[in-house]
């Protein structure tokens, strides 16, 4: 069981150790990501407007940092995989978000950590975007959201259900280009494991390819019928999610990209949901100013920080 920290020395003599304390009892371990759990679905759900019901994942390390003389101060879920280490729930119970990035830097020397930590900042939710400040952050993604009823309609393109032949090419791109993303922004910091990842999401999203119930896919032309693009919507329950949105490079600047996303407002509207999500990987700037001049919101953010103390910070 490792822990790191400052010393005290006790009444006794004895010393004391201030610092994290990874738990090992199964119960307790469980009570305390099942209570995480519950913190992070109540944010997501205030951020997006619907209930969030459930995670990616329930499982991972919980450790909490106690001073000398075993008073908690800091609690952090560490969800499996990585790296980066990702940081599925932080508690403060001072609020300070400059202590509680200095609590982090040093969670990171434990065993099992990794340099590199990442963790989400729900809107609404203010230590955590103080937390964004306070370290030396670099934006993996940023998730947006709108309601469809006042969208304007698409103008000047159409879009068709994709073939069984383009969706078989767009299958092997697609991999490549978002394993690429995941490189470039930080999410995967290792090339053979970004691929690895980019085909097992591929595989997990279209289990049955075209015929996956909820998944639709078509491509998108222009007024001559030619393609210009792709666009692919996973329709939820309660709002649809744009997988992917793509321009071929030669029609990129020509406005096709607000209209496709336009028309993804008009699938989502005619499957009688109200609400239209996506994500925007960290350095696609140009998308995120399209999505919000279109009217989307952001509802999360996530980053990536240096925890080794290497910045100076």
């Amino acid at each position: 069981m490792g822990r790191s920290g400052q010393q005290a020395r006790g009444g006794s003599g004895a010393i004391l150790v201030s610092g994290w304390r990874r738990i090992t009892e199964e119960q307790e371990r469980r009570h305390r990501i099942d209570a995480s759990i519950e913190r992070v679905l109540r944010r997501r759900s205030a951020a997006e407007g619907v209930e969030a019901r459930t995670l990616k994942t329930s499982d991972g390390d919980f450790w909490v940092r106690e001073t000398a003389d075993g008073r908690q101060t800091h609690g952090v879920w560490v969800l499996p995989g990585g790296p980066p280490t990702v940081l599925g729930d932080i508690e403060a119970r001072d609020g300070d978000a400059h202590a509680a990035w200095d609590a982090i830097r040093e969670l990171a020397s434990q065993p099992g950590m990794t340099d590199t930590v990442a963790f989400s900042a729900f809107r609404g939710d203010g230590f955590a975007a103080a937390l964004a400040d306070a370290a030396p952050v670099r934006r993996i993604a940023t998730k947006m959201q709108r309601e469809v009823s006042g969208m304007a309609p698409p103008e000047g393109i159409t879009t068709r259900p994709m073939t069984t032949a383009e969706f078989d090419d767009y299958l092997a791109e697609g991999a490549r280009s978002y394993a690429d993303e995941l490189l470039a922004n930080g999410a995967v910091v290792d090339a053979e494991a970004a691929m690895a990842e980019a085909e097992a999401s591929m595989a997990r999203m279209l289990p049955e390819g075209l015929d996956t119930p909820g998944e639709k896919l078509w491509i998108v032309q222009d007024r001559d019928a030619r393609p210009v693009g792709l666009l692919w919507v996973h329709f939820q329950t309660e709002l649809a999610f744009i997988y992917d949105i793509e321009m071929r490079e030669s029609v990129r600047g020509l406005g096709y990209g607000t209209q496709t996303l336009r028309a993804a407002a008009a699938h989502t509207r005619d499957a009688g949901l109200p609400l239209l999500a996506l994500n925007v990987f960290g350095s696609n700037d140009a998308a995120r100013r399209l999505y919000t001049r279109e009217g989307f919101v952001e509802t999360e953010a996530i980053w990536s920080a240096d925890a080794s103390g290497r910045d100076g910070g």
